[in-house]
């Protein structure tokens, strides 16, 4: 009987190993920025969470699964992914977000390229003439004397610093927000005497009252929440997922796209209504979002029924837009999981331990009914 409880404890351990190395599966995510110095945020979603970053070259050891990126690319630019499956080109997007697959020792990787396109022009004059200036943009800063006309400058805010000579005093900065294909202009006009006679003036203000005058808008403010009904689901069940998207901000968000991942080999998801649906994935367009309002949609996630206990099941929503192009990835995505179980015996705990304990009483009870048998025999 100790040869055949031995053996019943090894197979079950045997077995949660085998399971630990298939969960242990693994492979290599890469993200390169190609060809640009200036580099956009991103961020990628992925069975356990999310993954942000601005670097120019990144690689690390993943679980195998299904990944999906979205970009927050440079001030003026397009972007365009590659996405290479173990070396191979499978699909290219003209998008902020694309998609693929890490298979065990394989590898998946992304390379983000930009396009400036999106750009337009930016004038500084001033009476008198001569007047040096820094112009602030969204991607570097430009010295200069007046007048100055600067092509193909990427969208995006634009403040002016005007300095002046000695004894003149230091105009506050001036900030304007270029966009695509469009112009503006910065002037000022000076009636101090000897306003441009020297372009190396020193600031009459510290640098940081400076920038705190800067006419900046107000940031965005995002809350993104995913929520599940329950932290463990049977398998064949279906549990119940919340998204909400409220705008904290004072300013209104336009043409908001919510991006909500899930692994399509584990869950069905349900419901969703007016999205895109699509393999692993579901997207809403939000028009419109104003100061205090809030985006919700309830969905399904039904468990397969091949799924096994103890399986682990994440989801992630990712919001991206225009109007939030500053904003780290971060503070405008969510992730949520629930655990996948079977019916439980009375006891309450785990298979394996039960598989163990209803094994032992069951052999007890049969050499106790031997015993019972022998001891019958005897009196007889």
């Amino acid at each position: 009987m100790k040869t055949i409880l031995t053996a019943l404890i090894s197979a079950i351990l045997a077995s949660g190993f085998a399971n630990q190395a298939i969960a242990a599966d693994e492979g290599t995510l890469i993200v390169e920025q190609k060809g640009t110095q200036h580099f956009g945020e991103w961020g990628i979603g992925h069975s356990t969470g999310v993954i942000e970053g601005d670097e120019e070259n990144y690689s690390s050891e993943r679980p195998a699964g299904n990944f999906s990126i979205t970009v927050s690319p440079p001030a003026g630019s397009v972007p365009t992914i590659e996405v290479y499956e173990d070396g191979t080109l499978k699909e290219t997007f003209d998008s902020r977000t694309a998609n693929g697959m890490l298979g065990s020792g394989g590898t998946l990787k992304f390379v983000l390229m930009y396009e400036f396109s999106r750009v337009g022009t930016v004038g500084v004059t001033s009476i008198p003439a001569g007047i040096a200036f820094d112009l602030k943009g969204p991607l570097e800063t430009y010295s200069g004397v007046t007048p100055a006309s600067y092509n193909e400058m990427a969208e995006g805010t634009y403040a002016v610093h005007y300095k002046p000579a000695s004894p003149c005093p230091t105009p506050r900065p001036m900030a304007r927000s270029l966009e695509d294909g469009g112009r503006i202009g910065f002037s000022i006009e000076l009636t101090c005497e000897g306003a441009t006679s020297s372009a190396d003036s020193k600031d009459d203000e510290p640098k940081e009252k400076e920038e705190e005058q800067e006419e900046t808008s107000s940031p965005p403010k995002l809350r993104v929440s995913l929520s599940s009904s329950s932290r463990e689901v049977a398998a064949g069940a279906t549990s119940r997922v919340s998204l909400v998207v409220a705008n904290r901000g004072k300013g209104t968000l336009n043409d908001l796209t919510v991006d909500y991942r899930y692994d399509s080999s584990k869950i069905e998801a349900t419901g969703g209504r007016g999205a895109q649906k699509q393999t692993n994935r579901m997207t809403w367009t939000i028009p419109s979002l104003a100061p205090g309002a809030k985006w919700s949609q309830s969905l399904g996630a039904k468990v397969k029924d091949s799924v096994s206990n103890g399986t682990n099941v994440s989801s992630t929503v990712t919001v991206s837009g225009d109007d939030l192009s500053g904003m780290p990835i971060r503070g405008r995505s969510a992730s949520s999981e629930f655990g996948v179980m079977t019916i439980m015996p009375a006891t309450g705990i785990g298979f394996a331990l039960d598989a163990i304990l209803l094994a032992a009483f069951s052999l007890a009870s049969l050499a106790l009914i031997g015993s019972r048998e022998v001891y019958g025999f005897a009196r007889r």
